[in-house]
């Protein structure tokens, strides 16, 4: 039986020690410091306000789910709400979005080291960093709740490496109960599918014969098990105390699954462009060329015997390097993550270790082989947490989704390209390295481009001050808030029902009150049911109604038959608004339409 000091990549993986620890911080503080000035560019009136809406009404006193909607973990509205509280505006989600993503390559960074040399660990730092896709102004930065789902998957992966390793198992066993469980109330499937692939790990590397110190194994067992079902607990608890429960089913589960499997994406409105940007034949040859070109003298020679071989391959690079140079202009795209193949050749990495664990484990049950060292299944734990991660891109194939459901997987790349390969680390990171030269110029390029837009600064509303757009979207906003501030003054405390799409355009409304839970009204969210509740609020209770680019329904026979009057519109913006006729004269004295 193996125990968990043996290794064979102990003389050259030794984790972090306290000089590298310290670097590691650094380079985390100045990521997060060059990082930062993305969190001010854009706001998203979509993406940005479903996350905003709900975290502000938490903060207000709304009941999660029961009275406003969320289609993602409530974790994630807690912790947003847990910032607007500390600093109530759109910034403070998109500085904590930041934060998150410099955290979690720092935890996995730090579990990487396990099974990876340092440099091979920088290299795999270096692929996460070249995913990241809010340089691009196509994709700037939101306040996403897979973020905080990444950052626990980074927890858990750490947390099970050192439950593994035997130390400190039940501490770590509790950690990586508590990660699992919060990855789950941050992104449900992601969170479900950890959850079996580390009771899967734990329950093979038992059943294949790795030994614990002291054989605790039942600690680690009973500590996973008590730090999943405390915060599943008490998350349940708080849900079905507050009378939210069948609202969660409803939001959380059964609209995401009519979502996902709507009929026209599985025809491929989202994955079309996916395979044929991800699966196209030369681009994944390309890639494959690339790396040939850069490991294979290395693999031939193992390494340079003589004076006479090192000559042939400083020759040998430096032809290879002239090409390259040469080629940039015209084939640079080919390199550039993640529509570069990148994709495709990571999800064979993921089953090639996928099938290798399970192949392994079986082969240690049997006697066949000697039973693993501690690299087997470190590395057989890494390929579970990167299988679970990967249902981050379904149902949308996109920049984002791609940089979420990979980042655990860098890793488990690189080690691959080492054990593989045969060669020394230094050449693997170099070899990584060189074919994300591309694909780092690229962000660093966009992220210049992108910081340069003539952009404005927010001063109001006070809630997205410090954010940069255009000087239409400014107006709007400024505007909008005013509408909204000039309401509150002659008929206080009037809530809003919205038709449309962007719930950011809600978010600025001085009473949070939602007409039944739903504040935005995507094509087939709300249930005839819940349709027939909200509209009977809105008859009782006569709220302004704001419609944003919404055709459903028989809307405008509503407003006449309810005497609904125009009191507000911004054209070029889409949005209108109607006030009950008895108190719409209350409105009479409009602020100016600005310069839309």
């Amino acid at each position: 039986m193996s125990n968990p000091s043996s290794s064979p990549i102990s003389g050259v993986v030794r984790g972090a020690g306290n000089r590298e620890l310290t670097v590691a911080l650094l380079v985390a503080a100045l990521l997060a410091w060059l990082w930062l000035p993305f969190a001010r560019i854009g706001v998203d009136v979509h993406h940005d306000g479903i996350m905003l809406k709900p975290a502000l009404d938490v903060l207000s006193g709304q009941v999660l789910f029961r009275d406003s909607f969320n289609q993602y973990g409530a974790l994630t509205v807690y912790l947003h709400a847990l910032g607007l509280w500390i600093y109530p505006s759109l910034l403070t989600l998109k500085v904590m979005s930041v934060l998150a993503t410099v955290l979690s390559l720092l935890i996995f960074y730090a579990a990487w080291r396990e099974v990876l040399p340092a440099g091979l660990a920088i290299a795999a730092g270096a692929m996460y960093v070249g995913f990241i896709p809010f340089f691009d102004p196509e994709w700037m930065l939101i306040p996403w709740s897979s973020d905080f789902a990444m950052l626990f998957q980074a927890v858990a992966l750490y947390a099970l490496f050192r439950v593994l390793t035997g130390s400190s198992v039940l501490i770590w066993a509790t950690t990586l109960g508590v990660a699992c469980a919060a990855v789950f109330w941050c992104r449900q499937p992601v969170g479900v599918l950890l959850a079996v692939a580390v009771a899967v790990i734990l329950g093979a590397s038992f059943w294949a014969g790795w030994r614990l110190p002291n054989n605790h194994w039942s600690r680690a067992v009973g500590g996973v098990v008590a730090g999943f079902v405390a915060v599943n607990g008490a998350m349940f608890y708080r849900i079905f105390s507050q009378g939210a429960f069948a609202a969660w089913w409803e939001q959380n589960i059964l609209w995401p699954r009519r979502w996902a499997f709507d009929s026209s994406k599985l025809r491929g409105v989202a994955w079309e462009p996916f395979f044929r940007t991800n699966f196209e034949p030369v681009i994944l040859v390309a890639l494959a060329a690339g790396l040939a070109l850069l490991l294979a003298p290395w693999i031939m020679l193992r390494r340079p015997k003589s004076r006479g071989q090192v000559f042939v391959l400083t020759g040998y690079y430096l032809v290879v390097g002239l090409a390259a140079c040469l080629g940039w202009w015209r084939w640079r795209e080919w390199f550039i993550v993640p529509h570069a193949g990148w994709v495709a050749l990571i999800f064979l990495v993921v089953l090639v270790y996928t099938i290798a664990s399970f192949l392994g484990a079986f082969r240690m049950r049997l006697k066949i082989r000697d039973a693993g060292s501690k690299e087997f299944f470190l590395i057989a734990g890494l390929t579970g947490v990167s299988l679970a991660s990967l249902p981050q891109i379904f149902p949308v194939g996109c920049a984002r989704h791609f940089f979420w459901a990979l980042a655990p997987v860098f890793g488990l790349v690189v080690h691959a390209l080492w054990r593989w390969s045969g060669v020394r680390p230094l050449v693997v990171s170099a070899a990584v390295v060189v074919l994300l030269i591309p694909t780092l110029h690229d962000k660093r390029g966009w992220g210049g481009y992108t910081l340069r837009q003539p952009l404005v600064t927010i001063t109001e509303p006070a809630l997205l001050a410090g954010m940069k757009v255009s000087a239409t979207e400014r107006d709007l906003y400024r505007d909008l808030d005013r509408f909204y501030a000039l309401v509150e003054s002659r008929r206080p405390g009037t809530p809003v029902a919205m038709f449309g799409d962007d719930a950011m355009l809600v978010c600025l409304a001085r009473d949070r009150t939602n007409p039944g839970p739903y504040f935005v009204t995507w094509r087939g969210l709300i249930t005839k049911r819940d349709s027939l509740a909200r509209w009977t609020a809105i008859m009782e209770r006569r709220p302004l109604v704001m419609v944003n680019r919404y055709s459903g329904g028989n809307l405008g026979d509503f407003l006449r038959r309810e005497a609904y009057m125009e009191v507000w519109r911004r054209e070029r913006a889409g949005l209108v608004f109607y006030a009950p006729k008895e108190w719409a004269e209350a409105l009479s004295a409009p602020i100016p339409e600005s310069s839309l």
